[in-house]
């Protein structure tokens, strides 16, 4: 057997040999062999350099199982491309690898159902959130406008008063013409005597009216003022209720939507662990089981 031929014979055995992988009946007979064979004790030299060299830079470098795995898989390229024989990859590493890849995904899976999760519970916050300020609004804008017709009818009242006196004035002053004229036919020098007389009647009687509507005027008129500030008290009192309720609302949904982002950081910290420490995990699992 060619002396290339015999070491690639020997380097699979030599390696498990090194990483301790080796079953005990090959062991002995690996053992046998380098007591007598000078090129596999060379061999297993180089093994042992190299499988030292990587355990230093991977200390170093704190390298994680994954990136372990790629620098195996780029030596082993460089090898491939020289014809070298390539590097058996510790079994322990390829578990590790496997082990965190099935953990992450499942870790993924549950971070995303919780986020789902607290998204839903954050928009039915959100939305009842808005329900509420929509229900304050209305209940400002009813309060709103029901003062308004309370107002709006001393108002309108008011407004109409002077017309009405107006009216009244006209009318005694067209009967106090239609009286004079009428006592001037038939008496023109007795009718004269008597028009300034039934003239300043009348016109007695109209100032008063004139008072008269000018006082209910003015109390039609307080009394709009009166529901006008009455509505403003009513309107900023259920304003300042509806700011109170849409003020807890809005605490509810903080509070909902930071409850949600907690339970997310929880199920990234616990899926962050069971990559990372599985053991841990494991072990808690256990405890809270029990």
């Amino acid at each position: 057997m060619k002396a290339r031929e015999h070491l690639e014979h020997w380097l699979d055995r030599l390696m498990a040999y090194v990483e301790g992988t080796l079953p005990k009946p090959d062991v002995d007979e690996v053992q046998q062999h380098l007591a007598s064979c000078h090129a596999c004790q060379v061999l297993l030299e180089n093994i042992q350099r190299l499988r030292e060299q990587l355990q230093s830079l991977e200390s170093e470098l704190r390298l994680s199982p994954e990136a372990r795995l790629r620098l195996y898989q780029r030596l082993n390229e460089e090898r491939r491309k020289r014809g070298d024989a390539l590097l058996t990859v510790p079994q322990a590493l390829l578990e590790e690898v496997r082990r965190r890849g099935l953990a992450a995904t499942e870790a993924a899976l549950e971070v995303g159902s919780t986020g789902l999760k607290a998204a839903a519970e954050t928009a039915q916050a959100a939305g009842e959130t808005a329900k509420t300020v929509l229900e304050a609004a209305k209940d400002v804008a009813q309060t709103a406008a029901e003062s308004a017709a309370r107002t709006a009818k001393p108002a309108a009242r008011g407004a109409m008063e002077p017309v009405r006196t107006a009216a009244d004035v006209a009318r005694l002053a067209a009967e106090s013409v239609s009286e004079t004229v009428e006592e001037m036919g038939e008496s023109p020098v007795k009718g004269a005597m008597k028009a300034p007389l039934k003239m300043a009647g009348k016109g007695a009687r109209a100032a008063a009216r004139v008072a008269k509507g000018a006082v209910k005027s003015a109390a039609h008129g307080a009394q709009a003022g009166a529901e006008a500030a009455k509505g403003s008290v009513r309107t900023a009192a259920e304003a300042a209720k509806g700011a109170v309720r849409v003020g807890k609302a809005g605490a509810k949904t903080a509070l909902r939507g930071a409850k949600a982002a907690a339970e997310v950081g929880r199920a990234v910290a616990k899926g962050a662990k069971k990559v990372l420490k599985p053991e841990e995990e494991e072990t808690e699992d256990l405890e809270n089981r029990g």
